[in-house]
């Protein structure tokens, strides 16, 4: 039931966003760069946990059907990753882990863990990449959010995903770990592209919400998902998020249209399977590219 509600308020969402002006220059060029700046290596100590927050809208929920993967896929994602623990908290549907667990296929945005997001595809890429290492992914969501309305400093979205976070991080200090934000992957933008208004902020918004966890948590390395081509404004947002990262330090843009992720034809607001898992792949990748653990 929850599912179809998520789906029928992004379809709402769609929908507004197809009665508007047809004003040329307000639809630039999509980015055409796979992925744009920074190329810095980071070193990590080896007696660092390392964390990787995971955050945005639905996408980064995860709204793609576990039951459209592959035979083989469903039982590899199903059965997880060892050594990658996530901590999960869906704002919209509720479904949340309570603490660390093996990250797996059926933490999406519903309770009855049908679907899953790009923790999966992430696992295996840090599974693959940090072989034998435990990293801790910390993941908050909030289906349909925008960032100017709920992930700025002092909004709902912001003060929940810190409380995650801290929530996260004292976790594992309880365990006798010490915590380190090394990454943060960041799949939002879709309500944005909808209004003109939000689209021609959304990069001084992107860096102010960055810059304000940062002084919180750390330079993390920032890695920053393109929208698809379902939302008016897309390429503009697309433009502003690549612009926002490429102004500051240890952020990278990555273009998800580029590396051809698509939205399931039943549900234009969302990812297929495939690209959902290809999606995890390439937030993990950048991170591989980007931190060095064997300090």
């Amino acid at each position: 039931m929850r599912k179809h509600v998520v789906i029928s308020l992004i379809s709402i969402l769609l929908s507004v966003c197809f009665f508007v002006s047809c004003r040329a220059d307000l639809f630039p060029e999509d980015v055409t760069d796979p992925v744009a700046g920074s190329t810095e290596v980071v070193g990590i100590p080896s007696s660092k946990a390392k964390v990787i927050i995971l955050s945005g809208q639905s996408n980064a929920a995860g709204v793609s059907l576990v039951d459209t993967l592959s035979e083989a896929d469903t039982a590899k994602y199903g059965s997880g990753f060892e050594d990658i623990m996530i901590s999960v908290t869906n704002a919209v549907s509720g479904h949340n882990s309570d603490g660390f667990v093996k990250t797996t296929t059926g933490w999406g945005d519903n309770t009855e863990g049908l679907l899953f997001g790009p923790e999966v595809g992430l696992a295996e890429e840090l599974s693959s990449s940090y072989p034998g290492e435990k990293i801790y992914i910390i993941k908050y969501s909030w289906s349909g959010a925008g960032l100017k309305d709920k992930f700025l400093p002092g909004r709902t979205g912001y003060r929940d995903l810190c409380q995650a976070i801290d929530n996260g991080l004292e976790t594992l200090r309880n365990q006798g770990l010490d915590p380190e934000v090394v990454a943060f992957c960041w799949m939002q933008g879709e309500s944005d592209a909808c209004f003109i208004s939000t689209t021609r902020h959304y990069g001084n918004n992107q860096k102010t919400m960055v810059n304000t966890l940062r002084e919180r948590y750390g330079n993390f390395f920032f890695l920053d998902a393109g929208i698809s081509t379902s939302w008016t404004y897309y390429a503009r947002v697309n433009n502003e998020k690549k612009k926002a990262d490429c102004s500051l330090g240890r952020c990278v843009f990555i273009n998800s249209n580029y590396y051809g992720l698509k939205v399931s034809a039943s549900d234009p607001a969302h990812y297929d399977a495939p690209s959902m898992i290809r999606l995890g792949h390439l937030f993990g990748e950048q991170v591989s590219l980007h931190i060095e653990t064997n300090y």
